[in-house]
């Protein structure tokens, strides 16, 4: 997943992302991202348990993590994918939720003292801080396991078609080059002197990407979408997760305005980053060639004009260095 811009030769300005493609840009999905978040929001309420039921220290723990301000791109992009390869988005719904909790439940060990040891996220206390190690935990547990089961349940779905879908998600968690693994390169990667961009890449697809390839498959999937087209999701993903991660090393700069596009943890500063190996200038460009290609593996499959692509788009164009992250 190497890119030229590792090799340290002098690169000239990208042009804005629409300009780079070979059609005309896609459309903006803003109009449909917000109508996307309730939904979602309002689903996640309904597959927990409430914070009046037994144990209520654990549902209350649950819930804080779960329905606490986010920003739900992972959802917004299976429904997206759904609608894009032509399926019923609504049959997403529930396997686009297990995936947010998924994503939950991995931002809870996340912030733990001995991962990142963040005090804050999304704006509040983490979990850890805020209902201690031991219901942190559980919650945790709870949160992965509810995603799976909701997966197994998903209403107008074969059962086929749930197999694949728990087969893909359980892949993108997994120890062999999913989130799991991604995680551990995270906790053994050396300090930025001793990390490549091409290192770097690849431990964002483990660690990073692959909730957000899960997700776009998931849509695709629910589509019924051809191996091709299959195929075209999963490259679009995995380019639209490492520019969402060079996008959130470039907010944590002094002096930028970015804010953070994923989910707001304060992770510790000494990791290594995009911006690290790159600087920031050239981390702003490498994020626009990152969308560049997440629209471009679509356009393969005359999805290029989709409002699965103009997700890439509004998330680089839209957020242009020293301008606040809104929509995503």
């Amino acid at each position: 997943m190497g890119t030229d811009l590792a090799e340290g030769s002098a690169i000239s300005p990208l042009p804005r992302v629409s300009t780079m493609l070979n059609e005309a840009p896609p459309p903006d999905p803003s109009a449909d991202t917000e109508a996307i978040r309730e939904r979602v929001d309002r689903r996640l309420g309904e597959l927990v348990p409430g914070p009046t039921v037994p144990p209520e220290r654990l549902h209350r723990a649950i819930r804080y993590s779960l329905l606490a301000p986010g920003k739900r791109v992972r959802p917004i992009l299976a429904l997206h994918a759904a609608r894009a390869f032509g399926g019923d988005e609504s049959l997403a719904l529930d396997p686009a939720c297990s995936i947010e909790m998924v994503h939950a439940a991995s931002l809870i060990v996340d912030d733990f003292p001995f991962m990142d040891d963040a005090s804050h996220r999304r704006g509040l206390p983490t979990n850890h801080r805020e209902f201690g190690m031991e219901t942190a935990t559980l919650a945790s547990f709870a949160l992965l396991n509810r995603a799976f089961g909701v997966l197994a349940q998903a209403p107008g779905l074969t059962g086929e078609t749930r197999i694949r879908l728990v087969r893909r998600l359980s892949s993108a968690l997994g120890d062999c080059g999913g989130a799991i693994a991604g995680q551990e390169e995270d906790l053994e990667a050396p300090d930025a002197g001793g990390m490549s961009l091409g290192q770097l890449e690849m431990m964002v697809v483990h660690k990073t990407a692959a909730l957000f390839v899960a997700a776009a498959e998931a849509g695709a999937l629910i589509a019924g979408a051809s191996r091709e087209g299959l195929d075209a999701a999963r490259e679009f993903a995995r380019n639209f997760g490492l520019c969402f991660q060079a996008l959130d090393d470039l907010k944590d700069r002094p002096g930028q305005e970015l804010n953070a596009a994923a989910e707001g943890g304060d992770d510790a500063h000494d990791k290594v980053t995009y911006v690290s190996i790159l600087g920031v200038d050239r981390t702003w460009r490498t994020a626009q060639t990152y969308a560049w290609r997440a629209v471009e593996a679509l356009e393969k499959v005359g999805l290029g004009g989709s409002t699965l692509a103009g997700l890439a788009v509004t998330l680089v164009e839209a957020r242009q260095p020293r301008r606040a992250i809104s929509s995503l």
